[in-house]
């Protein structure tokens, strides 16, 4: 994770969307479970203009082009605050206001795939969840390659 999150080791996203494809073709076999799409949690503002690339776009980039996965950026950002730059009451914090759903985008679905690189409280994943939930998709399920605490 530390080479490809702050080294920018961008070889390693073509691993780990194997690893993702891998999860999926698992969980649809052995659970009988398939998403109508694939939901990225967007990167904050001005991190691609920061460091080039955003890894969960790019995994999805892979993911689509390579596996035929269906993508859809259904959030928003607003806040540019770094996670990792916050306590963990600040992670916590529930009042979602640094996301948003884009308007209409999310009617076609009923089953999606929240996808994020890290969890670390949790508060991320939730947040976006509760948004796709109140936005009218039935089910939400999470992903995320790396969990740290």
């Amino acid at each position: 994770m530390y080479y490809w999150k702050s080294k920018n080791v961008r070889s390693l996203s073509l691993f780990f969307a194997n690893l993702i494809y891998k999860a999926l073709i698992h969980v649809q076999k052995e659970r009988n479970l398939s998403f109508d799409c694939i939901v990225p949690v967007p990167p904050r503002k001005g991190k691609i203009k920061k460091k080039g690339w955003d890894q969960i776009d790019e995994l999805c980039k892979i993911l689509s082009s390579k596996y035929k996965v269906k993508i859809a950026n259904l959030l928003v950002r607003y806040d540019s605050r770094e996670q990792k730059k916050k306590n963990r009451e600040e992670r916590k914090d529930k009042n979602g206001a640094e996301y948003g759903l884009k308007k209409g985008e999310y009617r076609n679905f009923n089953k999606v795939l929240l996808l994020d690189d890290v969890i670390t409280t949790g508060s991320t994943m939730e947040k976006c969840a509760q948004l796709l939930k109140n936005g009218g998709i039935d089910e939400i399920y999470g992903m995320s390659l790396f969990i740290v605490d």
